[in-house]
């Protein structure tokens, strides 16, 4: 979908025509069938966890798609859900909801109209939308999508400009900005770590081979209308972090867009699989608050400060954006500026924006007449996308910072956080090579080659003698769903002595578990392992891996199950659990995951104790805090997080989140990138007796809160309770 190129600007033309000819009427009970009329149009399946707020319509296209919004998530009034089949949770708000089979939780409110059944060809058979976008004799011109051409890898803090091409895989370091220009751009993939931020002045059309990846608290922003932000992905993955900022057109007809917690998605998102965690934002111009990413929105108090008179409101073409009409002069004027200014290798402030460089004489000299020209222009966007950053710093640093921060500042600033010693010698699973064969303690003499024909086969045990499941070589299969079952152990060849006290080197066991992708039974996502509505299911002496873009394990609203001497490694989580209680994880070496252990939905009774989880910042991980250690929330309670070493992971260390009667002590918490350990909206914990240190929120054996009240122990700031061990 280049924009302004011919070929492809025809195939758009074609398509739209098509979609025009074969539209059902827009009268009382018809939904569209126009892929422009839905903010996110899903090929198979989308799911949109508990808390978010969508403002736009929202589709499954595929016959037999599957639309889920889970607990408390709230679809404004005058938009539409449609899908083959759509489950709306307890407590959760649609306005018009279309479809064949239609699940309604306590609680929940349609507000709008029902139109149930949906009338064929509509899913029986055709697809929502003819031409079908997802069919591959209908993709745009530029797939498939070849890449060529060299690297770029950014530096902490580091500012630097592409002009359109073609590059190889391209990185923003964290804290450091990429500037695009307008044009058409191919990269294999595009990569900005935890607070990188990628600026594409418009218009721009971005193809990317591989995969798009933003991290916790990265932002990916234009300059200008982004309806004129084209991003084509033939990869399998797009992932939006944590807290993140997304603001364009995203084409993805083959991967899963998985979107972080309290991520703020606008644009238009066309993807083959959809994924939120808690608390996003989708698709939001229009609900009287100028949310960050917008750059106006009339609904709002002062809305509309950024442009006055020319903010576009919510339902039209570009809705809550201003203008573009001085875009292309703001890029013109600021080329010429960047070759002035390439003496000015001093003007590293976007390293620390707030801070002039010392070298403003010459800068003055040669930028002033410029910036006076360009000033007026320039302030009509920027400030509304990057409120941080002043207007002039964004262009005038573009042909600089290369050269500086290279030499100077990221050498020296990279080195601790990637060679730290906390890089584990070898991987897990290295020496898990022989061949696969599982055996049934219940079915003597037979032996299986995947874990889901073991479990199917396998007969429950009793508390005091479960039924042993042993797994021995690399086992790859399909995922595997426990469900209302009990008293099962899943276990591999134990190592040579006991488990070690802190969880096994990588390359100590020899019995692997990994999925094959192939498509997940129901009830699961293509977790590993999914343990639902069990009892005493328990996991040891494996190495958990390569699960990824899924989790290595989840238990969900099960009862009682241990996690124990595991090698956990390359999922998007280690162990995640979701509802229920009575849980243990316990012994594990837990690294290379998008985020380690994530304890929510209302968990209890859960102890984590004794592993070490280390150098989790794999930017394949989304759910809920990308790259945390540890993570606690969403109401759980009477939670013990005990002698743990959570070390050099991508956000934080530990993460409490909207929780009560935690107790966090003893931990060896250093390293991590963001906070040590951090509480949010958490209230009447104990946090103590933790060593904390180089972490980044720079405190030392003290905990970050950010809300919360009567939290007790020695490491909450002024509370002067003594360490008692």
């Amino acid at each position: 979908m280049k924009i302004g190129g011919g070929t492809a600007l025809a195939w758009l033309l074609r398509l739209a025509v098509a979609l025009i000819l074969t539209a059902v009427p827009r009268g009382a009970g018809a939904q569209s069938r126009d892929a422009e009329h839905y903010q996110l149009l899903v090929n198979r399946d989308g799911h949109i966890k508990s808390l978010a707020v969508v403002g736009g319509n929202i589709a499954v296209n595929s016959p037999g798609g599957f639309l889920n919004l889970a607990h408390h998530v709230t679809v404004t009034d005058g938009h539409a859900v449609v899908g083959d089949t759509v489950r709306i949770q307890v407590r959760s708000h649609a306005f018009d909801v279309f479809a064949n089979t239609l699940f309604t939780g306590l609680g929940s409110l349609i507000a709008g109209t029902v139109t149930q059944p949906i009338l064929p060809p509509i899913f029986a058979p055709e697809p929502l939308v003819v031409p079908d976008p997802f069919d591959p004799f209908n993709l745009p011109p530029n797939f498939p999508i070849h890449c060529t051409g060299s690297a770029h890898t950014g530096g902490q803090r580091e500012t630097f400009t592409l002009v359109p091409g073609s590059y190889g895989d391209v990185s923003v370091g964290q804290l450091g900005t990429l500037v695009l220009q307008p044009g058409d751009y191919t990269f294999c993939s595009l990569t900005a770590v935890s607070f990188g931020t990628i600026m594409v002045n418009t218009p721009a059309t971005i193809d990317i081979a591989g995969i798009l990846l933003l991290a916790t608290r990265s932002r990916l922003l234009p300059v200008g209308s982004p309806a004129t932000i084209q991003i084509n992905v033939m990869g399998s993955l797009v992932r939006i972090g944590e807290k993140s900022i997304f603001d364009a057109r995203l084409f993805a007809p083959f991967a899963k867009t998985r979107i972080g917690a309290a991520a703020t998605i606008m644009g238009h998102l066309v993807t083959d699989r959809f994924q939120t965690d808690a608390h996003t934002m989708l698709f939001v111009c229009g609900n009287g608050v100028l949310d960050e990413g917008e750059q106006c929105d009339v609904t709002a108090p002062n809305g509309d400060r950024a442009c006055p008179g020319i903010c576009v409101p919510p339902g039209q073409p570009n809705e809550c954006t201003c203008t573009p009409a001085t875009t292309t002069t703001t890029v013109t004027s600021t080329t010429s500026t960047t070759q002035a200014t390439t003496t000015t290798t001093t003007t590293t402030p976007t390293t620390m924006p707030e801070m002039p460089p010392t070298t403003t004489t010459t800068t003055e000299t040669s930028t002033t007449s410029t910036t006076q020209a360009t000033t007026t222009t320039t302030t009509t966007t920027t400030p509304t996308t990057m409120p941080e950053m002043p207007p002039t710093t964004t262009t005038t640093t573009v042909a600089t910072t290369t050269t500086t921060l290279a030499t100077t500042t990221t050498t020296t600033t990279t080195a601790p956080t990637t060679t730290t010693s906390t890089t584990v010698p070898g991987r897990c699973g290295d020496n898990a090579t022989g061949a696969c064969v599982i055996t049934v303690s219940s079915r003597p003499g037979m032996s299986f080659t995947t874990l889901r024909a073991a479990v199917n086969a396998a007969s429950d045990g009793s508390a005091g003698a479960p039924t042993l499941i042993h797994v021995s070589g690399r086992c790859v299969g399909p995922p595997a769903v426990i469900l209302q079952r009990s008293n099962l152990a899943i276990e591999g060849d134990p190592p040579p002595t006991a488990c070690p006290e802190f969880g096994p080197e990588p390359t100590t066991l020899t019995s692997s578990l990994s999925p094959d992708g192939s498509p997940p039974p129901t009830g699961s996502n293509g977790e590993t392992v999914k343990i639902i509505s069990s009892t005493n299911i328990s996991i040891r002496f494996l190495n958990l891996i390569d699960a990824d873009p899924e989790d290595a394990v989840e238990y969900k609203s099960s009862s009682g199950g241990e996690v124990t001497c595991t090698c956990c490694a390359r999922n998007e989580e280690c162990v995640e659990t979701t509802g229920g209680g009575g849980y243990v994880v316990k012994q594990n070496l837990i690294t290379d995951n998008g985020h380690g252990v994530n304890a929510g939905h209302q968990t209890h009774d859960v102890v984590i104790m004794n592993n070490t989880i280390v150098s989790n910042r794999r930017f394949f991980g989304t759910d809920i805090e990308d790259g945390d250690g540890i993570t606690i929330q969403e109401g759980t309670t009477s939670t013990s997080v005990v002698r743990n070493i959570v070390r050099d992971n991508l956000d934080d260390g530990i993460d409490l989140e909207n929780v009560t009667s935690i107790t966090v002590t003893d931990n060896v918490v250093t390293g991590n990138t963001d906070d040590g350990i951090v509480l949010q909206s958490s209230s009447n914990n104990l946090i103590d007796c933790n060593t904390i240190s180089g972490n980044g929120d720079g405190l030392t054996n003290r905990a970050r809160v950010i809300s919360g009240t009567g939290n007790t122990g020695s490491n909450m700031s002024g509370s002067g309770t003594a360490c008692v061990r």
